[in-house]
């Protein structure tokens, strides 16, 4: 057993290996985040959140897959972590490979870091060029579908598998940016 100390004036004895997004059904869970300042603390654990939950063996979590066109067939043409780094294809060890695109809040950065301008900027459901200043939006996203231009005309050029508005937004400036 691995005891996490320091968290609140209770502690929190967690067992290694254990899944610990189910343990809102646990009553003595609730019991500790009625009555203790773990409140929060709890909550984040039933729901999966916190990073001492799950013990993993440095294995970095893919959060979305997009690909080219309407359909999921064939291979995707980027991946999308959970840290907004952005990978050209399926990488082989995602720790190890170069990102081509970084995700920071609403906006999109060329390589892995975000300083300097951005080469794109989400507003709303629209992608534009830059800081989108005075500028035409060159992308629309829709759900899980991109769009060129601000219309659905003439289908999507993309769709994404597992992620949300940014990471159709990377799709969008990988196609009609980069």
């Amino acid at each position: 057993m691995a005891v996490y100390e320091g968290h609140g004036r209770a502690g929190l004895s967690l067992t290694q290996g254990t899944d610990y997004r189910n343990a809102w059904r646990r009553p003595y869970v609730a019991d500790i985040a009625r009555t203790s300042r773990l409140a929060s603390l709890a909550d984040a654990s039933a729901h999966g959140s916190l990073p001492f939950c799950r013990i993993s063996a440095g294995q970095t979590e893919m959060s979305a897959k997009a690909y080219r066109g309407s359909s999921g067939w064939g291979g995707p043409i980027l991946t999308i972590d959970n840290n907004g780094w952005v990978y050209e294809g399926t990488p082989v060890f995602p720790l190890t490979g170069t990102p081509i695109m970084k995700i920071s809040g609403e906006h999109i950065y060329q390589g892995s870091t975000s300083w300097g301008a951005p080469i794109a900027t989400v507003k709303g459901e629209y992608v534009y060029r830059g800081t989108g200043f005075l500028s035409a939006p060159v992308a629309l996203l829709d759900g899980e579908y991109v769009y060129s231009g601000t219309t659905k005309l003439g289908g999507p050029i993309a769709n994404v598998s597992g992620g949300g508005r940014m990471s159709a937004a990377a799709a969008a400036v990988y196609l009609l940016i980069l």
